[in-house]
């Protein structure tokens, strides 16, 4: 059969407007089924077939090798894609105003959904902004929820990555206010 590469996943607005297959030998043909037994019809003779699938489900194509010397077609290779919703309702409470050397309440994050239903969450933090210098919050960072640990001295933002297969999605900053005592 043809070099394949399966499984293949991709979430939603990424998935690539072409699926490929490689033959054997230089001069044999690939052809593009979608039955397991490769009977017709050919639905495309060539190496890359352009699927045009753009949500979400799981669509199998089988690819055969035909040979360019004695015409026999090879036994079907599978390629299927998994094509996953984005990862939505990824927020985090709310903002906070303290006072300096204290500790902000834990942060709760929602339950996400789209990409596989499996998710990996990594709190971030930054003292730069909302936007901008973010790196791994301290502390347990990967729950769904996070408790900043100890007492923080100044501003700061925190947010939510969440990953679910091949579908990544970063939530909007919390700010954590942080004032000084009075002199």
């Amino acid at each position: 059969p043809p070099i394949v590469t399966t499984p293949q996943n991709y979430c939603v607005g990424s998935v690539p407007a072409t699926i490929s297959a490689t033959p054997n030998l230089v001069g044999n043909t690939i052809n593009w089924y979608n039955n397991a037994t490769a009977t017709p019809p050919v639905l495309y003779t060539g190496t890359s077939y352009t699927h045009g699938r753009t949500t979400a489900g799981t669509y199998t194509y089988w690819v055969t090798e035909t040979s360019g010397v004695n015409g026999c077609e090879g036994p079907p290779a599978q390629i299927t894609m998994n094509i996953y919703n984005i990862v939505a309702n990824n927020t985090i409470g709310s903002a906070q105003t303290i006072c300096t050397n204290t500790t902000p309440a834990a942060l709760t994050g929602s339950v996400p959904t789209g990409g596989t239903a499996s998710y990996i969450y990594l709190w971030e933090r930054s003292i730069t902004s909302a936007v901008a210098g973010f790196s791994a919050a301290p502390g347990t960072n990967t729950n769904q929820g996070y408790t900043p640990p100890g007492p923080i001295t100044q501003t700061t933002w925190y947010r939510r990555q969440v990953i679910s297969g091949p579908c990544t999605d970063i939530s909007t900053a919390v700010q954590v206010t942080v004032r000084a005592y009075p002199n």
